[in-house]
Formats: C-alpha cells, sequence, structure tokens
C-alpha cells in the first residue's frame, strides 16, 4: 500500500463527503435512506482519519524469558558483527520494563521514571525479601516473596549492593567451589531492623541526583553506544538516571525503511500468571497496533497465548486476533530440523516448520475451538541465523493490510453511494434491500428483549486469586499497593469481568445479525445491497466495541473509589501475610466479604440499566436503517 494509493483514497472521500450531502438534501423525508447515509459518513470520516495518520505500533507479547527482545533486534537489524544483540537478551528475565523503539530525528534513548510510590513499593519488597532469606525460608514457601530477577539486579546495582562471587587466584571467578557474598544481606544483618536498612538503602539509592531522563549519542558508533547505555539504564548502573517504568528509544531512520509509516516497536513485559493485563488489552483494542505474539518452537503456541487468546475471544475481541496478531514462533539451535513427522525426521528446516505448522493449527482447532479464517497469521523466525527481511516484510504486510482495508472501505461506501444515486429506484434493488429490511426488523424486535446479566462482577476477581496460575507474590505486591500492580490489579479485574458478561450477554445476538447480513452478501442476487452490508458489518463491530467498553467502565469505576479508600480492608489484608499457607484464599476470602457488604442491588442495577440503554440504543440505530416509523439516529 503506497503512499500514492493512500493519497488518492483521500482525496476520494472529499468528493464522497460532497455526494453525501447532496443525497442527504435530496432525501429528507426518508428516515431510513437517512441514516444510512449517516452511517456510510461516519464510516467514511473514520477511514479518513485512519488514513491521515501514519503512525502504527507493533507490540511483541510473550512468556517471560521466550525471546522476545532478541527477535525485536534480529527484525530490527539491532546486532553487532557476531549477531549478538545491542539490546540486553539472555535466558530468563533480562528486560527491566517496556521498552519502546522508534525512529526519529537523533539517536538518543528517553527514560521515563518510576514514580517515589512506585520506587518505594520496589525497596520495601527487597526489604521484605531479605528479610525472608535471613530468617531462612525455602523460596518454594507458599507466601515467600520474590523480587523478578531483573527488579532485584537493577536495585542492587542502584544502591552498590551486590552478589560477590570468590575468584580463584587469577582473578577468574571461581566455579568450581563458589563462594556467593550477598553485600546485601550482611548489611541487613548488622542492621537488625528493617526500618533502619530501609532508611540505609534510600540513602545509597540517592533517588535526588537521578534527574536524567535522556541521552543522546554523540559519536559515530551508534550501536556500540546504543548497547553500552541500554545495559547501563537496563540493569541500573547509571547513578545519573532514574529506576525506568519505559524506556524509548529513538534511532535515526525509519525502523523498516519504508518514509511513509512511522512504525514504533514496543517489547512489553513478560506474561507471567495473569493475561489480564490492562497494558495487553489497550494494545489489542488499538486498531493501529499489531500485536505479535511470540512462542518457542517446540511449545507454540504456549500456554499463556491460549490463555491470552482465549481471554480476548471471552472479551469480543476475537476478529483482533485473525486481523491485528501474528504468532512468531521462535525457532532457535536448529529445532525445526529435529521435528518427528509422520515417516520419521523431517529432511529439512523447512519440512520441520511445516509440520510443526500443522500442529499448532490443530492446537487453535481443538483447544481453543477456532476456525481457520480467526487463526492469527503465523511466521518462523530465527533471530540469530535468518535475515530480518522476512520477518519485517510479514509485519509490514500486516500494517499495510490495516490500512488497505480503509481504503477498501472507502471505496464501499463509493458503491453505496453509487447505488443509492443510481440503482436504488429500481424494482430489482428495491426488492433486494426489502429483504435485509425484512430480516434486520426481525432481528431488531427479539434482541431488543435481551437482558444484560451483569452482577456479581466481584467473582472472577476473588475465583482469580485462588486461580494456581496467580502467584501469591503478585498478589501480594497489589495488596501492597491498595490492589493496583500491573500484573494483577483488582480493578481492571472488575472491568474485565463486567465487560465478559457483556459480551456474554448479548454475543448470541450479535453473532446472529452478522451471520444474517453476511449470508446476504454472498448471495448474487442480493448484489445490490452489498455495499451497504459491508458497511453495517462494520458499524455492528464499532458499536458493540463501545458498549463492551462502557461496561467495563460502569464496572470499575463502580467499586474502585470505595474500595481503595478502604484502610481498614487494606489494613487488614496486609496483614495476611506471613500467617501461614493458605495466603491467597484468605485473601480471596476477605476480598469476597467485602462486596458482599458492600456492593447494593442498587449499584448493580445502575450498571446493567446503563448498558441496557447503550444497548437499546445499537438495537434503535440498526433498526432505523429499514423502518420508515423510526427517526433520524
Amino acid at each position: 500500500m503506497s503512499a500514492e494509493e493512500e493519497k488518492k483514497a483521500l482525496q476520494i472521500v472529499d468528493e464522497l463527503e460532497q455526494r453525501l450531502v447532496k443525497l442527504e438534501s435530496t432525501h429528507r423525508g426518508n428516515h431510513p435512506l437517512l441514516n444510512q447515509l449517516r452511517l456510510l459518513k461516519t464510516n467514511l470520516q473514520n477511514s479518513k482519519e485512519y488514513l491521515s495518520s501514519k503512525n502504527h505500533r507493533v507490540a511483541f507479547i510473550g512468556p517471560v524469558g521466550v525471546g522476545k527482545t532478541t527477535a525485536i533486534c534480529g527484525i530490527l537489524g539491532l546486532l553487532d558483527e557476531k549477531r549478538n544483540t545491542l539490546l540486553d537478551a539472555a535466558s530468563g528475565r533480562t528486560t527491566l520494563c517496556e521498552v519502546e523503539i522508534r525512529g526519529g530525528k537523533t539517536n538518543k534513548i528517553l527514560i521515563t521514571p518510576c514514580s517515589k510510590a512506585e520506587l518505594n513499593g520496589y525497596l520495601r519488597d527487597f526489604v521484605e525479601v531479605l528479610r525472608q532469606r535471613h530468617e531462612g525460608r525455602a523460596k518454594n514457601e507458599d507466601e515467600t516473596i520474590d523480587l523478578t530477577n531483573e527488579v532485584e539486579r537493577c536495585l542492587r546495582n542502584m544502591i552498590n549492593l551486590r552478589r560477590r562471587h570468590s575468584k580463584s587466584p587469577q582473578g577468574r571467578k571461581d566455579e568450581l567451589n563458589p563462594t556467593i557474598t550477598d553485600e546485601a544481606l550482611e548489611l541487613y544483618k548488622r542492621t537488625q531492623d528493617p526500618g533502619e536498612f530501609l532508611k540505609e538503602i534510600k540513602n545509597r539509592l540517592k533517588a535526588d541526583d537521578r534527574t536524567v531522563t535522556e541521552i543522546t549519542c554523540q559519536d559515530g558508533n551508534f550501536p556500540e553506544w546504543l548497547k553500552k547505555n541500554f545495559s547501563e539504564i537496563n540493569q541500573g548502573k547509571n547513578p545519573s538516571i532514574p529506576m525506568p517504568k519505559k524506556v524509548t528509544i529513538e534511532i535515526e531512520k525509519p525502523l523498516f525503511g519504508d518514509s511513509h509509516l512511522e512504525i514504533q516497536i514496543v517489547d512489553t513485559k513478560g506474561l507471567e500468571g495473569n493475561v489480564e493485563r490492562e497494558d495487553l488489552d489497550e494494545k489489542f483494542q488499538d486498531n493501529r497496533t499489531i500485536c505479535i505474539a511470540c512462542s518457542g518452537f517446540n511449545d507454540a503456541p504456549e500456554q499463556a497465548i491460549l490463555d491470552l487468546f482465549k481471554h480476548l475471544t471471552e472479551s469480543g475481541l476475537e476478529n483482533q486476533i485473525s486481523s491485528q496478531a501474528l504468532l512468531l514462533v521462535l525457532d532457535r539451535n536448529e529445532e525445526a530440523a529435529e521435528v518427528l513427522g509422520e515417516d520419521g525426521q523431517v529432511s529439512s528446516i523447512d519440512e520441520g516448520r511445516s509440520v510443526r505448522l500443522g500442529q499448532i493449527e490443530d492446537v487453535f482447532r481443538n483447544r481453543l475451538k477456532m476456525s481457520d479464517h480467526q487463526f492469527p497469521k503465523l511466521v518462523f523466525f530465527n533471530a540469530k541465523n535468518e535475515t530480518n527481511l522476512k520477518a519485517s516484510g510479514h509485519l509490514l504486510s500486516i500494517v499495510k493490510g490495516l490500512r488497505k482495508r480503509r481504503i477498501q472501505t472507502i471505496q464501499e461506501v463509493g458503491g453505496a453511494i453509487d447505488e443509492i444515486e443510481k440503482n436504488r429506484e429500481k424494482a430489482q434493488a428495491q426488492s433486494a434491500f426489502e429483504v435485509v429490511f425484512r430480516a434486520i426488523h426481525s432481528w431488531s424486535q427479539t434482541s431488543r428483549k435481551q437482558l444484560a446479566e451483569v452482577h456479581q462482577i466481584y467473582k472472577s476477581l476473588v475465583d482469580d486469586m485462588a486461580n494456581k496460575e496467580i502467584y501469591a507474590s503478585s498478589i501480594r505486591a497489589s495488596v501492597n499497593r491498595e490492589g493496583t500492580w500491573f500484573n494483577f490489579d483488582f480493578y481492571y479485574k472488575l472491568a474485565v469481568a463486567a465487560r465478559k458478561k457483556a459480551v456474554r450477554s448479548f454475543g448470541d445476538s450479535v453473532s446472529e445479525i452478522k451471520s444474517v447480513l453476511s449470508n446476504f452478501e454472498r448471495q448474487p442476487e442480493m448484489r445490490a445491497t452489498h455495499p451497504f452490508i459491508r458497511q453495517l458489518l462494520q458499524a455492528v463491530d464499532d458499536n458493540m466495541e463501545k458498549i463492551y467498553e462502557v461496561a467495563a467502565n460502569k464496572g470499575r469505576n463502580a467499586f474502585e473509589a470505595k474500595l481503595k479508600e478502604d484502610e481498614l480492608f487494606w489494613g487488614k489484608q496486609k496483614k495476611e501475610w506471613g500467617q501461614g499457607p493458605g495466603y491467597k484464599n484468605r485473601i480471596a476470602f476477605v476480598t469476597d466479604s467485602w462486596f458482599r457488604q458492600n456492593v447494593s442491588s442498587k449499584q448493580e442495577q445502575e450498571i446493567q440499566t446503563r448498558i441496557m440503554a447503550d444497548w437499546h440504543k445499537f438495537v434503535d440505530l440498526i433498526e432505523s436503517l429499514a423502518s420508515k416509523s423510526k427517526p433520524v439516529i
């Protein structure tokens, strides 16, 4: 999709808008037709706005340690002469926070720092980790807190209290009989007081001196500069830079060599237990973002990815999986060449990948009950051995595909306008539209009786607390922050539950009208209605997304302020840590009790009333396209 094609499409929009205005003036008394014209105008305007912006994101999502950063570096060519990544990448946990990479005018790194409250939360967790280690608690105990490796590494470097390995007489680390001295733990033992130790590490951190949030490459060796400075930031080794919440890397060139598009790459924090994360859902809900779900070759699609796709489907976002997502299978160490097919071991990497492709598709069919057209696009990639052109080409093709769809929408609106101007009065066209209108009317009468079953949304939050996939440490981190933690957010859980209940309430009715309209679109004798039907299908998706988002916001806002401000509740929850096995169940019980005492039937009724009002408004919109008795929407 070239810039010239998009320019021509935008020029056509101006002409189509003028024709719509003329048609509205000509058919003032025809309410159904006026509403159809409003629908066309809305879709036209949305496509115009979409194409007017050149910005897109490509977000890499996947389990911790799967290789997202390595894949990104391979695709962008951020590799040194030995094909080692310029960004920190190793087995296990490496990347500290979300990283964005974008084209810019200069080579530089920008740091969005953690807030004071966020930093203090990490420091308190670090103190608790040392206290437990001092007391000798086993790491697999039910209530053992464990900072992620990347966070602990960053904090230790910032306060200059590291783990020191013993060295041999030759100065090398003694690998046979290593002795590790934990300087932080030794200092904790000397203070014997968590409060004093916290005060000491805050002094060591020198947060007031860490004010630099932007550094620019001043020399000509950008790869070496990036490798050194990103590592220092990611590992907390630059004394002038605060602990980052997000790192943005600007590169002095377009990332994909396509100057007419401005594409940013986002390396998200790894999936770990919980898939209902606001930072990830936001990316799937953004129609300008391509989501790259990463899986290892042998495990693809990994359980975390399956859980994520299941969550998206239950949230009414299944279309985004097929249109905006790509499953990137990371092939390392010649794994594809070792695949066993039906006739034994495969003879080539390509054959091994072909066998795995069929197996992966079977998983989608059997585990997620997906039809073939619902699959995400699937690409194999070996970041160490393969050129970046293949993978980057797939990413660009998805972005351009989204933009091409907007050009098609503009063309379809033009076709619908042509039909109204030239054919609508013809008997055959009138007959076809009457069939469509009768189907719409019949659906509207039935769907108006549909009820929203959005109640006891807190039950999902409580149930998730006892879920074995959710770590006790994630719940504790959220409790210690009054319910707000990226990997387990009380309030976002409420929003998701309300949204999913709305999807279950209306999903069958929405599927019915889409199925009826799609069936008409396949019938040659209904050709006159096809441009209008395609625009109506788009309107159905757009309007239902708005309804689901309203449900989510209502579910969250109904309880967030009161729950967050309940100091007695949070104080009691915080005391549950350290009381023995069953921590998650105790938190779930107290949370369930709070909602039972504080949620009134009136609150739930208000949520349902608002959602039902939006649903009826949507049904009215659809019916207004066919009924002469309905006013202009």
